[in-house]
This record gives structure tokens, C-alpha cells and sequence, in this order.
């Protein structure tokens, strides 16, 4: 059965912009949530930091102190992934909520996020803050830890095959000495 085709037409009413849209934004405006998108930049930051902060310490617990090589199994790397993105997205998610009402026009008028966030915390006291943050967890947490879960594993995979090569490249060359010893 063919699909219905939407129409490709092009209508003057479909292209009308509202008075109120055609003046062009003041410069300033284009830069006004510029520092929030820097602030939330620090979230994966605090997701690896936290990431590597907790395996270190899981892992010098486990070796003993011995110095023996210990490694994280998937469920440690899951586990420690979204522990690691939930305490990142919990502590930048304000800044995330005043992005989206900012940019979905819900924010302040003529403000910027600072203004929306205390505008946010008068109407809803600070716990208006956090409104929506488990939708947030449950869309980035298990994706992070699962990338986090399969970068633990390939990394150590990777290194196991690295060294291997360098095993054999090492074993290559030292029967290579062996045969021009022999020939002498």
C-alpha cells in the first residue's frame, strides 16, 4: 500500500513569522545561556572523575594493598558507570532545567538562567529545581553505564591484545638474532 505523501508546497502562509519574531535578536541575546553550556561541559568531567575516583579505590581495596592486578568485572564498571552519571547529572541538573526553560521560552522574560532559576525557586521553592530529574537519571544513566561498562571491558581487552602483539613482535625478533648468531 503507498505511503500518503506530504505536501512539498510552499505557502505564504505556511512561511508567516509573527511581527514580534521579524526584528532581529540584540547581539547579546545570542550569547545570553553561553555560560550555562559551558557550566553543563563539566558534567562528563564530573562523571569520569567520579568514575575513576571510585574504581581506583574499589580495586586498592580488593588487590589488598598487595599490589597484585585486580580488574573490574562489568557489573563493577556498570555499577560504578551510573553512580558516576547520577551524582554528575544530579549536581548540574538545575543548569540543565534552566536551559530547557529558557530555550522552550518558559524562562524568565527578558532574562537569563540566573534569572529563570530564581524565578523557578520563588514559584516552586528549590525542589522546583530538580522537577523532572528522575526523567533525566533514567535517560542517561543507563546509557552511561553501559558505555562505561563496555570501555572498561575493550580497554582491558585492547591492552591484552597490545601487549600480545608486543610479546610476539619481541619473540620475532629475538629468533631473528638467533638465526644470524647461528649462521656465524
Amino acid at each position: 500500500m503507498p505511503q500518503p505523501q506530504a505536501s512539498s508546497r510552499v505557502t505564504a502562509r505556511s512561511c508567516a513569522v509573527a511581527p514580534e519574531e521579524q526584528a532581529a535578536p540584540p547581539v547579546g541575546g545570542l550569547y545570553r545561556s553561553l555560560w550555562v553550556s559551558l557550566l553543563l561541559t563539566l558534567n562528563p568531567a564530573l562523571q569520569f572523575t567520579a568514575f575513576d575516583q571510585a574504581r581506583r579505590r574499589l580495586l586498592a581495596r580488593r588487590s589488598g594493598g598487595a599490589g597484585k592486578s585486580v580488574e573490574l568485572s562489568a557489573l563493577d564498571a556498570f555499577l560504578l558507570g551510573a553512580a558516576s552519571k547520577a551524582l554528575a547529572t544530579m549536581l548540574t541538573y538545575p543548569a540543565i532545567r534552566g536551559k530547557v526553560l529558557l530555550q522552550t521560552g518558559r524562562g524568565a522574560p527578558g532574562g537569563g538562567v540566573g534569572e529563570t532559576l530564581r524565578a523557578v525557586v520563588l514559584q516552586e521553592g528549590p525542589p522546583g529545581l530538580y522537577r523532572g530529574l528522575p526523567a533525566q537519571l533514567l535517560k542517561t544513566v543507563l546509557v552511561a553505564a553501559l558505555q562505561l561498562m563496555v570501555k572498561e571491558k575493550s580497554f582491558g581487552t585492547a591492552y591484552l591484545l597490545v601487549c600480545r602483539v608486543q610479546e610476539a613482535r619481541l619473540r620475532g625478533k629475538q629468533r631473528r638474532l638467533n638465526i644470524l648468531k647461528d649462521k656465524r
